[in-house]
């Protein structure tokens, strides 16, 4: 909670070191599952999805531990890219929510995990399909900073199926409840849909209201801007500043 992961992961790794009394108790599988959590959080990926494989393979582990992991290696295939076998792990959270009746909180997430898989397959009109019914779940838990985040991602469909209309308008209905720490994406993706529509005044005071800080420290966030910049360039004629400008993208 105090965000010293780094010390959770050393306290965890001794109670496993030390085969303490509790890791052959009931209490286990939920040890496991916060070790694992904290190497996914902490970027180590590999080591998450070993321990979460040894829980899923575990006999009488709780459901609620079971959704959760389901869903955790789910998210590792999906930053990995190997969306097909990430919603294979979204249909297992689907299955044990449903005949398990627990964890339906967690439906919402896993039917928005399904969208950007299938956006990641190339299935544009499944995956808007699917943040819809990511949509509908949450609504009725009334999770307005979700619902935000869901907004932005159906934004971000539209922008790439060129429906810019589309996506400023859900960028808008996302905005006024989306968290401070996702608010540049908001206006990333309204200068991308602004500059397509070559409203450029409009993308560049969007622009403006990203932290610079953010910008330096995000490679992606800087591509996405320099081309936004490049292609301003181009339909100024200045095709050699477009150039450089592209060169910076690629870097």
């Amino acid at each position: 909670h105090l965000e010293n992961k780094g010390t959770a992961l050393s306290l965890l790794q001794n109670i496993e070191e030390e085969e303490h009394p509790l890791l052959s108790s009931n209490f286990a599988p939920f040890f496991y599952y916060r070790w694992a959590d904290l190497f996914y959080y902490t970027g180590n990926y590999d080591s998450a999805l070993t321990i979460y494989n040894q829980i899923i393979n575990t006999k009488g582990v709780e459901d609620t531990i079971l959704v959760h992991t389901n869903f955790a290696i789910a998210s590792v295939y999906n930053i990995y890219g190997y969306h097909n076998l990430s919603n294979r792990y979204c249909e297992n959270c689907i299955h044990i929510i449903n005949t398990k009746n627990v964890c339906s909180y967690y439906i919402k997430s896993v039917y928005n995990l399904n969208a950007i898989n299938y956006s990641g397959l190339g299935e544009k009109e499944l995956a808007i399909v699917y943040h819809r019914k990511s949509l509908q779940e949450a609504f009725k838990k009334n999770d307005s900073a979700f619902i935000a985040i869901v907004y932005n991602n159906l934004a971000n469909l539209y922008i790439e199926l060129e429906q810019q209309d589309s996506a400023l308008f859900y960028l808008d209905k996302a905005e006024p409840n989306i968290e401070e720490m996702y608010r540049h994406f908001i206006y990333i993706n309204r200068a991308q849909a602004f500059s397509v529509l070559h409203k450029f005044d409009e993308a560049f005071e969007e622009i403006n209201k990203i932290d610079k800080e953010l910008i330096e420290d995000e490679p992606w966030l800087r591509c996405k801007i320099n081309l936004i910049f490049a292609q301003f360039d181009i339909e100024n004629s200045n095709k050699g500043k477009a150039i450089v400008t592209l060169e910076k993208a690629s870097d």
